[in-house]
């Protein structure tokens, strides 16, 4: 097989791990918990292409090498080993195989390692996958007291954990297709994050400051969050009032106090769109005009949670947590169509065609009429945020996923070390703001990272895409920039 043929069939058989494979949220580990993800191999080896394509990757791995035998633990050998002789056999080599039992037989001949014997051989020990290597220890060992001599140790994916140390320091060759890396998972990974001061609003330019000026009064109590369009600014107050302010004067237009709650779920140079609370069930949303204030429209909710708001081919999308999304006409507020899905616990994202949210545990993309286009199961997904061609998904286990917005399949994993709270895309990268303040910017396509910063204190109250720069604004009234000449 030539070079580029290998890494054809490394990509495709990578592609099925990634999207056959691993199992996000489902199984159970020994202890009873849920694991964030798993792997199950088995469902790819056990189908005609991922078959044919896992011994062509084995073979070419081992067929210049000098042994008798092949052999694996059950119930991961059964697939690949009878398969893998038939391979070596079609080009006029003979080996042999054999399983081993995870115990002994207690009828019949009562073998532990089931097939010709391995006395005197040099054997070749495949397993699909090692992590703390118990299962291949117990091949290794019954090998061993057979006789056998282990010439390596081959598996389709290695965690590079316990097992794969475990064996290289008692002097086995350990050998791998592909690494627990190579599918994106490197809870190890280090980076050299870059160091950013952050300023404090009075420390701007007088060209910088004409949105945060006003708000560092005193007299203000504190503020919920600061939205800005091109002639006005929005600032929502703790105490449940909503201030419009012009940019050039920086005086005060108009002002209302809507709920004891109040929070700027949209806002653009005609209309804003407030969420305001009072007490436990009583909830609205109110369609107010940023010139005047005046009211448009007014929305009675069920119950009093915050409903997710976006803006959809020019109309309003509703996401409710109770799972009912609805889609109003902007102007009129005139009901288009209204779907039912399961819990909706983050924003959902749009682009110009379709609708992506996070219902329980799984990702959805819906058309322009509310119909499913594709299901794809992640668990716990916090974050979603589309690019060109790629949906970003970050989970609650510290991974971000992209996935391909036309059918849902995996594209590339990347696993951070801690949470992701926000996450933005520009250009063709995307920025995850974590946990501890830092800063992570990686390429849209690879998924590889492009820079690393690390900023004093985490508690970002918004984020701000800039023309140049990516703008964070924290609680204490300070921000740091970041130009986008630093990262790419």
């Amino acid at each position: 097989m030539t070079k580029e043929k290998m890494t054809q069939c490394k990509n495709i058989f990578l592609d099925l791990i990634l999207n056959e494979g691993l199992k996000w949220h489902l199984g159970r580990m020994p202890d009873g918990r849920i694991p964030s993800w798993f792997l199950d191999l088995r469902e790819i080896l056990l189908t005609p292409e991922g078959s044919r394509l896992a011994i062509e990757l084995l073979y070419e791995k081992i067929k210049d090498l000098n042994f008798d035998v092949l052999a694996g633990p059950s119930l991961a050998a059964e697939p690949i080993i009878p398969t893998l002789l038939l391979r070596f056999l079609n080009d006029g080599i003979y080996k042999t195989g054999c399983i081993v039992r995870k115990e002994r037989g207690s009828f019949g001949l009562k073998k532990l390692v089931e097939g010709p014997s391995v006395k005197g051989k040099n054997v070749i020990l495949i397993d699909d996958a090692m992590n703390s290597g118990g299962s291949m220890q117990h091949a290794v060992d019954a090998i061993e007291q057979e006789g056998g001599t282990i010439a390596m140790i081959l598996t389709l994916v290695d965690f590079v954990k316990q097992g794969n140390l475990k064996f290289r320091e008692r002097g086995y060759k350990v050998v791998h297709i592909y690494s627990i890396q190579d599918l994106g998972f490197d809870e190890r990974r280090t980076y050299s994050y870059q160091k950013i001061p952050q300023q404090h609003m009075d420390e701007q330019s007088s060209d910088n400051n004409t949105l945060l000026e006003p708000f560092s009064a005193d007299a203000y109590p504190p503020i919920e969050r600061v939205v800005s369009v091109p002639k006005s600014t929005l600032v929502s107050y703790s105490d449940g009032r909503i201030c419009c302010f012009n940019n050039k004067t920086r005086q005060i237009i108009w002002e209302h106090s809507l709920g004891e709650k109040v929070e700027i779920l949209y806002t653009d140079s005609n209309e804003a769109v407030i969420f305001a609370a009072s007490g436990l069930r009583r909830a609205c949303l109110f369609f107010l005009s940023v010139l005047g204030g005046t009211m448009s429209a007014q929305i009675k909710l069920h119950g009093s949670e915050k409903p997710h708001l976006n803006i959809f081919q020019e109309n309003y999308l509703l996401c409710h947590t109770d799972g009912r999304m609805q889609l109003l006409e902007k102007g009129t507020k005139k009901l288009l169509w209204e779907i039912a899905l399961e819990k909706i616990p983050t924003k959902p994202a749009v682009d110009e065609k379709n609708v992506y949210v996070a219902s329980e545990l799984d990702i959805i993309s819906l058309d322009h009429l509310g119909t499913v286009i594709w299901k794809k199961r992640l668990g716990l997904a916090t974050l979603l945020a589309v690019g060109d061609n790629s949906l970003f998904v970050s989970t609650r286990s510290n991974f971000l996923v992209a996935l391909n917005k036309e059918n849902g399949r995996v594209i590339w994993i990347f696993e951070t070390k801690n949470v992701i709270k926000e996450t933005v895309c520009q250009m063709k990268m995307i920025g995850l703001f974590c946990e501890d303040g830092y800063l992570i910017f990686i390429g849209q396509i690879d998924g590889k990272v492009l820079q690393s910063f690390k900023i004093a204190q985490d508690n970002a109250i918004d984020l701000t895409l800039g023309q140049n720069q990516l703008q964070i604004f924290f609680a204490d009234k300070s921000f740091v920039n970041v130009p986008y000449d630093k990262i790419l």
